[in-house]
């Protein structure tokens, strides 16, 4: 009997004291410095789209504003920190394209969770970005520097995005094969698969295709009589780059079309001046599509 009593006794004093630290850690997570027990609500906010490499522009708001929290995390799918710490904002650049669903956890109670599309960049962001503006006009150069009597080429190359890096790269120029006379008023150029180094998480960075580009050549050297064509993308173009393959954007650099009497309609002409003006056109989709994960 006394046996029983002593175990009573015991579980009841180990009962208790379970309670107690059981009572402190709950206060300690809902009291306020007044001693008000409440019950912290969190709301995560940010942008609905953003490029690649711009920040997420996060931001969490805590109710009441007066609650200090110890831990803030940003979590990517419910498995990628993204940052963690206690600042209450997350700027972050974006390093791999998708559609990501964010949460934040503060002190382990979590927000509401929203969506963020990273997307690639638009056709008008990557012609402009000074690193690539510098190699198309260098592949017009010798576009330019290759023609002559004996026959011309085009040059091109696929436009990346280095997410580890944050930067745009261009791969070396290719030539297309050599155009001779006047009979062929539209050289060629392959489009190879590009060599992409993807990314395994929205954490790391990658290297990503986000537009192809090429030249289209001059016909200086060929006879007016003999040799017109139109400016700008041609019906190949589009078919290659529109094509489900790629869907990618596509940017050429030609010659700016002027009005021809003999042929009667505006394009380029046999015997024009070989540095006549010239720009970068663009076609086919305005970006590279969303991945889904």
């Amino acid at each position: 009997m006394k046996k029983a009593v002593k175990i009573l006794v015991i579980v009841t004093m180990c009962s208790n004291i379970a309670h107690a630290f059981a009572q402190a850690s709950m206060e300690e997570q809902v009291t306020d410095t007044d001693g008000n027990r409440f019950c912290p609500t969190i709301v995560l906010t940010g942008p609905l789209h953003i490029d690649l490499m711009d920040g997420y522009g996060l931001n969490v708001s805590i109710t009441p504003a007066n609650y200090s929290c110890s831990s803030v995390e940003f979590i990517i799918n419910d498995r990628y920190t993204l940052q963690k710490g206690i600042s209450t904002s997350c700027n972050l650049q974006a390093k791999k394209a998708g559609r990501w669903r964010i949460q934040a956890m503060v002190d382990g109670i979590p927000s509401n969770t929203i969506i963020v599309e990273v997307l690639y960049p638009d056709v008008n962001a990557i012609m402009n970005n000074p690193a690539v503006a510098s190699a198309m006009n260098a592949a017009w150069s010798a576009t330019k520097l290759a023609a002559s009597a004996s026959g011309r080429a085009e040059y091109g190359f696929w436009i990346f995005v280095n997410t580890a890096t944050m930067s745009y790269e261009c791969a070396p120029a290719q030539a297309g094969r050599m155009v001779r006379g006047s009979t062929e008023t539209h050289a060629s150029i392959t489009i190879r698969i590009p060599g992409e180094q993807p990314s395994i998480s929205p954490l790391q960075g990658g290297k990503y295709a986000v537009a192809h580009f090429h030249t289209h050549t001059p016909l200086t050297y060929c006879r007016p009589v003999a040799a017109f064509r139109g400016i700008g993308p041609s019906t190949a173009d589009n078919t290659v780059l529109t094509s489900s393959s790629y869907r990618m954007p596509g940017l050429v650099y030609d010659y700016i079309a002027v009005w021809d009497s003999f042929w009667g309609e505006f394009g380029l002409t046999g015997g024009h001046n070989l540095h006549a003006s010239a720009q970068v056109y663009t076609f086919g989709v305005d970006r590279r599509a969303t991945p889904w994960y």
